[in-house]
């Protein structure tokens, strides 16, 4: 195994800290849930509930470990670049941060997520990670997250690592998560002669709402390329960590289910896609799959399905 291989973890700090500090993180990701439209909480939103929680644990562990050194208690800064829907921002200003968003306007529909954002107190800025500069002095914050949007960029992250750095202050962590590339997952597709990346029908086509730039995976990475581009951006104290996060499973529509509209709208992609509840149960072949890679890759984590990634500033 590589040395990539040795520092995996299924499991962030914060799942082994008080109970209370535990259920404070998902009673912060209810609330925000309660305020997002039901059209995506009830499909997307469900499936990639697991993953949110465990998002917030590491961006938890960070700050605590950043108070610690710090011995303060002082509200920390947070930016968080692709924030998308803006549900870890708005999560983490219920935890008592001050917090920014920043993402490109075209990919985001902004004013579709305008209200959400308002209504708990998120900062937004129009941001494209490929040619932007970061609209902030340096050492502005304390926390620079960033989930799964790394993949996305259609060019060197060398831009959106250095700037990060640059905003970020003495101290301050980074936190990025990214599927793996050397996942199990991937290498059996390649063994069975099929693609790793998105539908080449999307990429070729383009489906409207990811104009005027596709918005699929460009490029992911290895846990040695993850921390090779951390590196080099200047961060110390590399971690690379793997793990897998059981989604969302299948389940009954909601109740209101009949008074969703998916015919236009921000959502219509969401369509096709079937209704989930935001626990994990074992309803499935494709729930049965989840599991099997989970105990497959547990002694394997260079072949885990996803990456996050912590590094620090000195």
């Amino acid at each position: 195994m590589s040395a990539d291989s040795s520092s995996a973890a299924v499991v962030s700090e914060p799942a082994r800290a008080e109970p209370k500090a535990v259920r404070d993180l998902a009673a912060a990701l209810e609330q925000v849930y309660t305020s997002l439209p039901r059209e995506w909480s009830a499909k997307e939103g469900a499936q990639t509930y697991p993953s949110y929680r465990f998002y917030l644990s590491v961006i938890a562990a960070c700050a605590a470990a950043i108070a610690r050194e710090r011995s303060s208690s002082e509200p920390l800064d947070l930016l968080d670049v692709g924030a998308s829907l803006s549900v870890i921002g708005c999560s983490c200003r219920v935890l008592g941060m001050h917090v920014t968003d920043a993402d490109d306007q075209h990919s985001t529909n902004h004013p579709v997520y305008q209200p959400l954002r308002q209504r708990f107190g998120v900062r937004y800025v129009d941001y494209d990670a490929l040619v932007d500069r970061l609209p902030f002095e340096d050492e502005s914050f304390d926390i620079v997250n960033s989930n799964d949007m790394i993949e996305h960029l259609h060019g060197s992250p060398k831009r959106f690592l250095t700037e990060s750095y640059r905003a970020l202050r003495p101290g301050g962590r980074i936190v990025l998560t990214t599927p793996n590339l050397a996942s199990l997952h991937n290498r059996l597709l390649l063994l069975l002669g099929r693609s790793v990346h998105h539908s080449i029908r999307d990429w070729y086509h383009g489906p409207e709402w990811l104009r005027p730039r596709y918005t699929g995976h460009v490029r992911e990475f290895t846990p040695g390329e993850l921390r090779y581009v951390l590196r080099e951006a200047g961060f110390v104290d590399v971690r690379v960590r793997s793990f897998n996060v059981l989604p969302g499973s299948v389940t009954a529509p909601p109740p209101d289910a009949a008074q969703l509209d998916y015919t236009r709208g921000r959502f219509s992609y969401l369509g096709k896609m079937p209704f989930h509840d935001r626990a994990f149960h074992l309803r499935s072949a494709r729930d049965l799959a989840y599991l099997l890679v989970g105990w497959v890759t547990a002694p394997l984590p260079g072949m885990r399905r996803d990456l996050v990634a912590t590094a620090r500033k000195s």
